[in-house]
């Protein structure tokens, strides 16, 4: 396949940048997947059709990402114009979006106490699948304990948690990201006593059944 004009541009662009001193990580990233964007769409779409396709709003997106993607793409924008590439930058938006400042609300024991009870004890109905009163504790501990994102919980494997080096393995992590965070003991012999309950009820590489994945999502 014929390299598309703007790939060399994107690296040049993400080089200059990381040598003017700027944090550029999540940028970086960002242009990245724009070059992806440009060679599979390359052949189809002319330069300013593919910058506004790339930064138009993605539903799935927060206004704030979709807002600093958009003003990247002002930022090549005017490094291809300055490179003899005509185009036009995007409009900038009438305010910038951001997240109202909130003071966290930290539970008390009791709390926290009475919110496990909830969950570990909490009575089925006709309409409750698989095997909901085993997992849900396991799933609200290590969303609570650990930070795990619900999709990070539910596309675990049971290879995935170490419950001997009181570790998990977040493999499909936000931005596909690899990462291993530390568990509380008492997690882990959570996780233990439901693997061990759940033997031999689904394939050996499954973390938790079908049917809950279902019921969670």
């Amino acid at each position: 396949m014929k390299q598309h004009v703007l790939e060399n541009y994107i690296d040049f662009f993400v080089k200059e940048k990381k040598l003017s001193g700027d944090s550029f990580r999540v940028q970086e990233r960002w242009m990245q997947q724009f070059k992806e964007f440009v060679t599979s769409h390359g052949n189809h779409q002319g330069i300013q059709e593919l910058m506004e396709s790339f930064y138009s709003r993605n539903l799935r997106e927060s206004i704030a990402t979709q807002q600093k993607r958009q003003l990247l793409m002002g930022q090549f924008a005017s490094y291809l114009n300055k490179h003899g590439i005509a185009v036009t930058s995007p409009e900038p938006p009438d305010k910038y979006f951001s997240y109202p400042r909130r003071i966290p609300y930290i539970f008390t024991k009791q709390e926290l106490a009475s919110v496990f009870r909830q969950i570990d004890y909490w009575e089925t109905t006709p309409y409750s699948r698989g095997n909901s009163t085993e997992i849900d504790p396991v799933i609200f501990r290590m969303a609570y304990g650990c930070g795990m994102r619900i999709m990070e919980i539910l596309t675990l494997r049971r290879f995935d948690v170490d419950t001997n080096a009181l570790t998990i393995h977040i493999r499909q992590g936000k931005n596909g990201r690899e990462r291993r965070i530390p568990m509380a003991l008492s997690l882990a012999q959570r996780c233990a006593k439901y693997d061990a309950s759940m033997h031999g009820k689904h394939r050996v590489d499954e973390w938790q059944p079908p049917k809950t994945l279902m019921n969670i999502a």
